[in-house]
């Protein structure tokens, strides 16, 4: 099933992750790792490497859904701005 997901997400070029609230650690995606302007296949990658690139005016809200999601154990769903690490572009 994971290779099928993988297929799947590169195929429509979505970046995706997964995040584990009691470790706070994330796996990313290689197309998710490019989006935020990081290279394909950086290794160890953090929840510090994710907030680093959200857009200041939309931290709070993101960090707000992800301790909604932690409460009520539903599915994070947020739209918010990125700057790229590689390159500084808003995306």
């Amino acid at each position: 099933m994971a290779d099928q997901l993988k297929l799947a997400t590169d195929s429509a070029k979505v970046g995706i992750w997964s995040f584990y609230p009691i470790s706070s650690k994330l796996n990313w995606s290689d197309f998710h790792k490019i989006m935020c302007g990081y290279a394909e296949h950086s290794e160890n990658l953090t929840y510090e490497d994710w907030h680093k690139v959200i857009v200041p005016d939309n931290k709070e809200y993101a960090f707000q859904k992800i301790n909604q999601t932690k409460v009520d154990h539903t599915i994070y769903e947020v739209a918010y701005r990125i700057r790229r690490a590689n390159d500084g572009a808003i995306v």
